[in-house]
């Protein structure tokens, strides 16, 4: 499956490095990083140079930082041909002409085309123990390589469908063609890792994927010093003022008006002195001074790194109404600081909403006044305020950061790679992929 913000974001990204000094980030042609003679290799499969901060809010440059330290670390740039880049680009605007959705890489033309160039550069990239593909169906789906592949996704097709509005509206034989590169993506997967519970029971019931070869890791927050996002001590909303946070570039399907009118309930209905603070988009929400429009902050520039990070440790609580999220790097990012999060109950979220604990998960029929009630009953009893927080600073200490991802990962890179010891990098034409 692609990453949830498809448009851009399924660019992944990483960080070049050579041997062990890094190379300027303006340095794009490099495919090799941070290397030394007695390392596993990873060939990283994406688009793009991976190290752009700006794809999928950061997330692939994040593991990236964390492989590159221990390991060898070989870009795969995956490319379609003009031609069928062409034919999909048209094909897409022929379908918006008559009211219908098209997404291109879920055809198999497409995926068919990305395989063909990923199989080309593997095969001229030396020694490589095992394929990371992060966000990659399209890029291994109908790949022919004896390498073990690691396949990282946030959510699959069928998880998708109906669900995003860009994935709602399809015609029926791009949901086909979808299904289609989703399933042999997970069956030529060594092992599948994937964000949520959510995620991994679709990858089972929907696509029949062996539960044994599919794993859940949960994200970290995309800051390049998350450290810097903790409080030195728990949260304390024992203050006249209480800072809301609004967190996403998606003004509607992050649910931003019902943040807003929830936001206004607490000031008319509950007496709360509250500030809605709204950072990622802007909004159209009149001239009210209790609602702070930040907008667009790029982390990659340092000053704007440190707005974001003085955002985060001043607000007490991320109210972020989502009507469809994968996993939201933003929970992670919030909870990382000790704020509680108050959103629905629905996709990846309650694998990083604990419920109860590092914030409250809402079912999808309620609205504002139950947003607006939620909040309350967190931020009016400082004690329970308290608890919350440090609920979140145990989650984040404990499981959502990116060593504790690391760790969970190598686990599935040992296991894969002494399950499978490749001899050649690319089969013959008449191998099929391994199931």
């Amino acid at each position: 499956m692609l990453l949830c913000s498809e448009n851009g974001a399924i660019e992944s990204s990483v960080e070049s490095v050579s041997q062990r000094e890094p190379l300027a980030i303006s340095d794009m042609h490099s495919r090799e990083f941070q290397s030394t003679p007695s390392q596993l290799s990873i060939g990283i499969v994406s688009r793009l140079h991976p190290s752009a901060q700006e794809a999928w809010s950061g997330t692939i440059a994040s593991i990236y930082r964390m492989l590159a330290r221990k390991y060898r670390v070989v870009w795969i740039p995956a490319r379609e041909s003009s031609l069928v880049k062409c034919v999909g680009q048209a094909l897409t605007i022929l379908h918006r002409a008559f009211g219908w959705n098209f997404s291109r890489y879920h055809s198999t033309f497409t995926a068919r085309s990305f395989a063909r160039s990923v199989g080309k550069e593997v095969s001229q990239a030396g020694h490589i123990d095992v394929l990371f593909a992060p966000a990659g169906s399209h890029f291994i789906a109908f790949l022919e390589t004896v390498i073990p592949i690691i396949y990282l996704s946030d959510a699959t097709f069928a998880n998708m469908t109906n669900y995003y509005d860009r994935f709602s509206n399809l015609p029926y034989w791009n949901k086909a063609s979808g299904n289609l590169v989703e399933k042999r993506a997970l069956q030529n997967a060594s092992h599948v890792v994937l964000s949520s519970q959510w995620a991994k029971l679709s990858a089972i019931e929907h696509y029949g994927t062996d539960a044994n070869k599919v794993s859940v890791i949960r994200f970290g927050p995309n800051h390049d010093a998350p450290g810097e996002l903790k409080p030195s001590t728990a949260r304390s909303v024992a203050t006249d003022r209480i800072n809301l946070l609004f967190l996403g570039v998606d003004w509607v399907r992050k649910g931003g008006e019902v943040a807003l009118s929830a936001h206004k309930q607490l000031r008319d209905e509950y007496q709360v002195n509250s500030f809605l603070r709204i950072v990622g988009c802007s909004a159209a929400v009149g001239s009210d001074s209790s609602v702070d429009i930040i907008g667009y902050l790029d982390k990659s520039d340092s000053s704007q790194k440190s707005r974001f990070t003085e955002v985060l440790r001043s607000s007490h609580l991320l109210l972020l109404p989502t009507r469809a999220e994968c996993a939201g790097i933003a929970f992670s990012e919030a909870i990382a600081a000790g704020i509680p999060v108050v959103t629905y109950a629905t996709g990846g979220a309650p694998d990083y909403v604990l419920d109860g604990k590092t914030g409250v998960c809402l079912p999808r029929s309620a609205g504002p006044d139950d947003f607006a009630r939620a909040v309350y009953s967190i931020i009016s009893d400082p004690r329970e305020y308290l608890r919350f927080s440090r609920e979140c600073e145990k989650f984040h200490a404990e499981t959502l950061n990116w060593k504790h991802w690391l760790s969970q990962f190598e686990t599935i890179l040992d296991r894969v790679c002494k399950l499978e010891s490749p001899n050649d990098n690319i089969r013959t034409g008449g191998e099929t992929p391994k199931p």
